[in-house]
């Protein structure tokens, strides 16, 4: 597999905007590779809960969505399959029953959106909890995020 992005410029969401997911997908079928892993880790997802919903929202949603539904579409006209995310360790906190986890973090909430609306194209996530600090709540991150994923993430 490949990896893309990562957190390594100032402002990686302007990155994101000149993504080419047919090109990757080419380079995974070149190379006989079994797929992307998406590292989406804008600088400033500007996430928040929204006091009239009570929901978690994030200024870059929509366009994490499109990521995911962009590569795995990539990745189906090239016969590839695997299409897997790595989420920041407090991607799925923010909201009940996780709302007092991860707080001060600008991540916190980042995956909500996207595991919500198109998760179910991932075939697997990896969880950056690497970057957690030492508080982190590994049990509460893996809860967080399988709460997502009801019945696993695979049809078998």
């Amino acid at each position: 597999m490949i990896s893309v992005g990562g957190a390594s410029t100032p402002d990686n969401t302007v990155s994101w905007n000149s993504f080419n997911a047919a090109a990757a997908a080419a380079f995974v079928q070149d190379f006989g590779l079994d797929g992307i892993d998406i590292d989406f880790q804008p600088d400033k997802p500007a996430c928040g809960v929204s006091p009239t919903t009570g929901l978690m929202t994030c200024a870059v949603d929509e366009q994490f969505q499109n990521i995911v539904l962009q590569y795995r579409s990539s990745l189906a006209a090239t016969g590839c399959k695997l299409l897997s995310a790595a989420l920041r360790s407090s991607g799925a906190w923010g909201q009940a029953p996780y709302e007092n986890l991860g707080v001060g973090s600008p991540q916190t909430g980042l995956s909500i959106n996207m595991l919500k609306a198109v998760g179910s194209n991932l075939d697997f996530i990896n969880v950056l909890s690497y970057n957690g600090g030492p508080d982190f709540n590994y049990t509460a991150a893996y809860q967080a995020y399988k709460s997502f994923f009801p019945d696993g993430l695979h049809d078998a």
